[in-house]
């Protein structure tokens, strides 16, 4: 009586929720009085709710709110009390189903009541009615399905149906806060754990449904949350391929959102994103899975990775897991006018090779031809923006080129460069030639006559001032920072290779050379490579690297400014450019500093000593990165430097100061 008193006052009423629970954990014949007294009562209570006045002027009566809360509260308890008694065992054989369901009578009307009035909530076209109850009336239903082999009226399929698709279209209304959408969502993808079936039927394979939301950009995410609670299960696997690519009304999902959104669309990008994360799954269960097959047929013929860098990524992960459909596209003789080249670059890299010990026959050097060189040079040459996707693409074929293709060497690559260099800057060759020493050191080629062309290239600027341009617009067209982007790429994910020993090498003997040069930009290009290599690589001998860069700071007498030094530290009015070895040494301090998570943790007191002992580079190296406000200039320099210079180096300036006002002024 007292809960239904709270209810009909709009109480909270959440405390009789959890307090009925507890009653109806006592045993069945209590749960099936309480449940059979009480069910009936607040059905009859929530008949009508969330349509009266709701529709004439635009608002819901807030008391109406407060009950239907507190009634679904309740409601909510009262289902996940049964649940526990049908799912315990502990008091003997009758804690069955059965036993659960004959102590409990009520009519089928009142499980419809309460799904109406639910229903009418969710279909309330009101702006933000009701809308904190959303996820709520989720959670409630997800219950219900779980128990309704213990209530009368367990066949109101229909009733539960239509709600589910309901709520999927309430989520998915743009008067719906992003937030309860996004929450909603997730409890309807939950909803599939008791009941996937029904999940599937009422949603994903509805199609009427997805068609009538096509325009909805919340809608990719739903297929997320159903990958996350269910997508272990083929059956929802194969109704989401069918909604997102084979299947609709009138068409599947992706060629809607093309229409709709555009290729290059957030939108897109998402749903693209659910699909690899369903190929995923289906490749895990079933290696040679037709689906996969029929998604790259299905991407290739909407030509959607030549125009998205999101498709591309796909296509890319899917070929590695198919390789049988590689070869249609390695096959193809003049990819450039078949308008594939994108997709063609993408099964370069993806391709299978001599020393991948795969039994597989026609991989990558079955289809190899010579051309293929020039036309990934050409890729490059035309995509203006470093960043580029195809560009980024023909580096990774030319390195899976140089590694999987026995006859190719580093001479083929030269030769190719010196034949169609006309319109390629230093830059470009650059990272090409970074891209052939990556696969060449992976195949176990030897490390410095391999990393020659490269290194030459850093000598030739000699002790010139590395630019650190603010504005990365103005940094692409500097063959110097694509430099620095080359040894970036060196030791940087993706690998033509699995085995990655090679690495270990590579790294060293980068490290060796660029400490012996010690130029500004060769130290520039060291912190490059310790920003991007793997952990498991750069730390094992970064106490030597930080050794060596503690005796460049020293030969730069970077502790006081009282002696004129000749490897000069800059003064405070220089703001774009790293002009002394010493400051590139503090910078490449920074870059250890900024991984020093996985770092021993001796190297890391050794940096943080270093950056805190030789203050004149580090402050220098301060102006480049921030202005006088804290603002900050470039993204080259860690923000690692920022934090242990203001904390630390503050109050050795203090210490300084105190002691030698000279020195310290």
């Amino acid at each position: 009586s007292s809960c239904t008193g709270a209810i009909e006052a709009g109480s909270d009423a959440r405390a009789y929720a959890m307090l009925l629970n507890s009653i109806c954990r006592s045993g069945d014949n209590i749960a099936g009085v309480v449940v059979s007294y009480l069910l009936p009562q607040i059905g009859a209570k929530m008949v009508g709710m969330g349509t009266s006045g709701a529709e004439s002027d635009n608002t819901v009566n807030e008391h109406e709110q407060r009950v239907f809360m507190a009634a679904v509260a309740v409601v909510g308890g009262m289902f996940s009390a049964l649940e526990m008694r049908r799912n315990s065992g502990q008091e003997g054989k009758e804690d069955t189903p059965r036993a659960v369901a004959a102590a409990v009578i009520i009519r089928p009307q009142t499980i419809q009541a309460i799904i109406d009035a639910l229903m009418a909530v969710v279909e309330s076209s009101t702006a933000h009615a009701m809308e904190d109850t959303l996820p709520l009336i989720g959670e409630v239903l997800s219950t219900y399905l779980a128990i309704r082999d213990t209530l009368p009226g367990s066949d109101l399929v229909a009733p539960s149906n239509q709600l589910l698709s309901a709520l999927v279209k309430r989520a998915c209304a743009t008067h719906t806060s992003a937030e309860a959408a996004s929450v909603t969502l997730k409890a309807i993808g939950n909803v599939g754990r008791v009941a996937t079936n029904l999940v599937v039927s009422a949603t994903v394979s509805n199609h009427s449904l997805l068609f009538e939301l096509a325009a909805s950009p919340r809608l990719p995410s739903f297929f997320v949350d159903i990958h996350r609670a269910i997508g272990d299960k083929a059956s929802v696997r194969s109704a989401c391929f069918d909604a997102l690519l084979f299947k609709g009304e009138p068409t599947p999902l992706v060629a809607t959102a093309i229409t709709i959104f555009g290729v290059k669309s957030p939108t897109l990008d998402a749903y693209l994103h659910a699909v690899a994360l369903f190929a995923g799954s289906e490749a895990s269960a079933l290696p040679s899975s037709p689906a996969i097959k029929a998604t790259i047929e299905h991407i290739l013929t909407l030509g959607i990775p030549e125009q998205s860098g999101a498709g591309a990524d796909l296509l890319c992960e899917l070929l590695a897991r198919c390789p049988e459909a590689q070869q249609p596209l390695l096959a193809d003789q003049d990819p450039a006018s078949s308008g594939r080249v994108v997709s063609w670059l993408c099964a370069v890299s993806s391709a299978k090779g001599d020393n991948d010990n795969s039994t597989s026959a026609g991989g990558l050097p079955a289809y190899y031809r010579p051309q293929w060189i020039a036309i990934c040079y050409e890729q490059i040459t035309k995509a203006h923006d470093p960043a580029s996707q195809t560009r980024s693409l023909a580096l990774r074929a030319i390195a899976t080129i140089a590694f999987k293709v026995s006859e190719v060497s580093a001479s083929t690559f030269e030769d190719a460069l010196g034949t169609g260099a006309a319109a390629m800057s230093d830059g470009d060759k650059a990272s090409i030639r970074a891209a052939v020493s990556k696969g060449l050191l992976a195949k176990g080629a030897e490390p410095l006559t391999t990393l020659r062309p490269l290194l030459d290239a850093v000598d030739q600027f000699g002790s010139s001032p590395v630019s650190l341009d603010a504005k990365p617009a103005e940094a692409t067209s500097s063959s110097m920072s694509l430099l620095v982007s080359a040894y970036e790429q060196l030791l940087s994910p993706p690998y033509p290779s699995t085995a990655t020993k090679w690495l270990q090498v590579a790294y060293s003997a980068l490290c060796d050379a660029l400490l012996t040069s010690a130029s500004p930009l060769s130290l520039v290009c060291l912190a490059a490579v310790i920003a991007k290599a793997p952990l498991k690589v750069v730390s094992p001998t970064i106490g030597e690297v930080i050794g060596k860069l503690v005796a460049i700071l020293e030969a730069g007498n970077a502790l006081t400014t009282s002696i004129p030094p000749k490897n000069t530290v800059q003064g405070p009015t220089a703001t774009t450019a790293i002009s002394s070895p010493s400051v590139a040494a503090m910078l490449v301090i920074a870059r250890i500093l900024d991984r020093s998570d996985g770092m021993p943790l001796d190297a890391v007191q050794k940096a943080s000593s270093t950056l805190l002992t030789y203050t004149v580079a580090a402050k220098s190296l301060y102006g480049l990165a921030y202005t006088k406000t804290g603002a900050r200039v470039t993204p080259m320099v860690p923000m690692t430097v920022r934090d242990l210079l203001v904390s630390s180096l503050l109050a050795t300036q203090a210490v300084v100061s105190a002691s030698a006002p000279a020195a310290g002024a």
